[in-house]
């Protein structure tokens, strides 16, 4: 008895590109959903966060000290009253940002947010857009018994490919989120470091790293935009490297294949490289 091989080969084909949507909705879900924080975890990190606030505080005593003594070249430098009131102003500057060091790194990220949501509702699509070419669902329907258990084969091995590049695209992602957290967390301490000008390095480079790391959501949307429409564009990029050239249903549907793994492969690839994108736009 045989089965109808065509529609088991078309059901295939639409399960890959139905991991690719899924995928993208969950990466998606994952950068610019309100739903996709976890509200325990905020407040584990807030509690974290405000448990590092004395060793903060500890810190920014001795970058101020450090301060006062490398800004004054004289005793008579410490009788200035402008001297004195621009140390302190610091020192104050520098207590508020410890003690609210939970607040000011969630504003951070929800102002990163709004900017990936926008870009998100901008041009972000799915199920409109991405679907099987006629002429790959046509060419199911003229392939012999054989071809199809080839072709079967193939599906299989590209499902395979697929589903391993979206679980590490999502584990990307997810690896952003878990940086966010431990920046929070740790925010007291490398923020106290604004006590001095010799030391205020240090926080200007942690939160250049945090606001980086939370850039990189925009950068994932707009990667994810630019993929879909490339891939959608049945005019525009070929690559003939792929093709073996043959105008055969077998031939149409394993360049096909080969197509989509490439592709997956150049979301992945895209998506990993999106820190180092942002790293150069900020100078890091």
């Amino acid at each position: 008895m045989f089965y109808n091989m065509p529609e088991i080969i078309t059901t295939y084909l639409k399960q890959i590109i139905l991991i690719w949507i899924n995928t993208l909705k969950d990466l998606s879900t994952l950068l610019v959903s309100t739903d996709a924080e976890s509200a325990t975890v905020w407040n584990v990190m807030r509690e974290i966060s405000n448990s590092f606030s004395a060793i903060g505080a500890t810190v920014l005593i001795i970058c101020f000290l450090i301060g006062v003594i490398g800004s004054s070249g004289t005793l008579l430098d410490t009788r200035r009253p402008e001297h004195v009131v621009k140390l302190f102003f610091r020192f104050l500057l520098a207590r508020f940002a410890i003690t609210q060091a939970p607040n000011i790194m969630l504003t951070i990220f929800n102002w990163s947010k709004e900017i990936a949501g926008t870009a998100a509702k901008a041009g972000l699509t799915f199920t409109e857009t991405m679907s099987i070419p006629e002429e790959v669902e046509t060419a199911c329907e003229g392939i012999s018994y054989l071809q199809s258990i080839l072709i079967i084969t193939l599906c299989l091995i590209g499902m395979l490919v697929v589903i391993v590049l979206s679980i590490m695209i999502i584990l990307t992602v997810y690896g952003r989120i878990f940086k966010i957290y431990i920046y929070t967390a740790i925010s007291p301490i490398p923020l106290a470091s604004f006590g001095s000008i010799s030391t205020s390095r240090v926080g200007k480079s942690f939160l250049r790293s945090y606001i980086g790391i939370c850039m990189e959501a925009v950068m994932m949307i707009l990667v994810c935009i630019v993929f879909i429409n490339i891939f959608n564009d049945q005019n525009g990029i070929s690559f003939h490297i792929f093709s073996s050239g043959g105008e055969d249903a077998m031939s149409i549907i394993r360049d096909w294949l080969i197509k989509v793994i490439f592709y997956e492969l150049l979301l992945f690839t895209m998506i990993k490289g999106t820190d180092r994108i942002v790293r150069e736009m900020m100078g890091g």
